[in-house]
C-alpha cells in the first residue's frame, strides 16, 4: 500500500517581523512591566511598612532569640578547656587572696616609715661628790692674849660662849688646830676635813 502525502493544514501566514522592532517590541514590554511593579509597590508600600512596623513583638521570644545567639556565639569563640590537675589547682590556691584581704586591698595605705629611735644615752657612771664637813657652827667673838699666858679664843654658839684654846677639842667634833691674825683653823675630826673661821682682822 503506497502511502500518501497528507495535505499540510492551512497556517495563516503571519507577518515576519525584523530584528530591530521585535528588540523595540520587547523594550516597550519590559517597560511597562516595571511601571506596573512601580506603581503597585508605590501604593502598597506603607500598608506593608505598617503591618511589620506595628506588629507587637513577642518579649519571650526576643529574649529566647536573644539567648539562643548569645550561646551560639559563645560555643563559637569559646574553645574546650580541659579539666585542671591537682598541681595546677594547688598553684591556684596559692594564688588566691584569703576574704579578709580583700577590705584591706582598697583600704588607704600610708608609706610613711618613721625614723629608728635615736640610740639610748651611754650610761656615764658619775662618782659621788666627796663628802663635806657641815659648816662650822660657831662663830668667832674675839681673842684675848694674858701676858706670858696662851691666848684665848671666845666662840658663841647661840646663847653659848665658849673660850677655847690652840689643841682643845670642841663638842668632841672639832679640834682646834692653829690661829694667824686673819683666821682660826678647826678639824672636823670624823672626815678629817679642815674649816677655816675669818677673824677680820688685816693679816
Amino acid at each position: 500500500m503506497n502511502a500518501r502525502a497528507l495535505p499540510r493544514p492551512a497556517v495563516p501566514m503571519l507577518p515576519r517581523l525584523g530584528a530591530a522592532r521585535r528588540r523595540r517590541v520587547a523594550v516597550v514590554v519590559a517597560a511597562a512591566l516595571i511601571v506596573a511593579i512601580t506603581a503597585t509597590l508605590a501604593v502598597e508600600w506603607p500598608a506593608i511598612t505598617r503591618r511589620f512596623l506595628d506588629a507587637p513583638a513577642d518579649p519571650a521570644a526576643l529574649a529566647a532569640a536573644r539567648t539562643r545567639a548569645v550561646a551560639a556565639a559563645h560555643v563559637r569563640t569559646t574553645p574546650a578547656l580541659a579539666a585542671p590537675t591537682a598541681p595546677q589547682l594547688a598553684r591556684v590556691s596559692s594564688r588566691v587572696a584569703a576574704s579578709n584581704w580583700v577590705a584591706d586591698l582598697f583600704a588607704s595605705h600610708a608609706w610613711y616609715v618613721p625614723p629608728p629611735p635615736p640610740p639610748p644615752a651611754p650610761i656615764v657612771n658619775t662618782p659621788p661628790p666627796p663628802p663635806t664637813a657641815p659648816p662650822f657652827p660657831y662663830t668667832y667673838i674675839g681673842s684675848y692674849a694674858p701676858d706670858g699666858g696662851k691666848p684665848v679664843f671666845f666662840l658663841s654658839r647661840q646663847d653659848r660662849v665658849l673660850d677655847a684654846h690652840i689643841g682643845d677639842r670642841i663638842d668632841g667634833v672639832y679640834e682646834f688646830e692653829s690661829a694667824t691674825a686673819a683666821q682660826l683653823v678647826f678639824n672636823y675630826l670624823p672626815l678629817n676635813i679642815r674649816q677655816n673661821v675669818p677673824t677680820g682682822a688685816v693679816p
